[in-house]
């Protein structure tokens, strides 16, 4: 597969879930269909993200199921590791968040967005892709939500015999 030839790619098994302690707490999963349209910028060192994609937290409201929009763009850095990845290779591995964020330095609330399942309890900024999130619904519950700003980063995990998926941890931007 050419890294330059992506293009729309569909999101599946995609899980919102809240750290605990964030608030409006959330545990979502995926309905109907999710795309990522990702193109390679000029220079061959990064691709652009432009995810779309309906979540559903059954929990909120039998009648409606919580409904939540979630949109995402972000930049993911062709490293020689990640371009392993993206070309199948046998010898791929897992990718890491990157540096870890001093909370004293940017105040934070924890959320997680993970298209498999949380696995992380930490809080990185630097990654091999970062990105900003958007979520709009018609839950009062889950207004705060759209009012905030998210940004976050990603890894690519690689599992024998699974296909690769992506990992995301998401920061809430507050007043310091």
């Amino acid at each position: 597969m050419s890294v330059v030839d992506i293009g729309a790619q569909p999101m599946t098994n995609i899980i919102v879930k809240s750290e605990p302690g964030f608030s409006p707490s959330i545990d979502a999963e995926i309905v109907g269909n999710a795309n990522d349209y990702i193109h390679n910028d000029p220079s061959g060192k990064h691709m652009r993200l432009d995810a779309h994609g309906v979540v559903k937290y059954p929990a909120l409201d039998k009648t409606t199921g919580g409904l939540i929009y979630i949109n995402y763009s972000g930049v993911v850095d062709l490293s020689p590791e990640l371009l392993s990845i993206l070309s199948g290779k046998e010898d791929a591995k897992s990718t890491e968040f990157g540096g870890a964020c001093e909370p004293s330095l940017v105040p934070i609330d924890q959320f997680l967005l993970s298209r498999i399942k949380p696995l992380m309890r930490w809080i990185l900024t630097s990654a091999p892709i970062v990105i900003e999130m958007r979520f709009e619904t018609g839950e009062e519950k889950l207004k705060d939500l759209e009012r905030g700003t998210f940004v976050g980063a990603g890894r690519f995990l690689v599992e024998k015999g699974k296909p690769v998926t992506v990992e995301y941890r998401l920061s809430k931007v507050v007043k310091g």
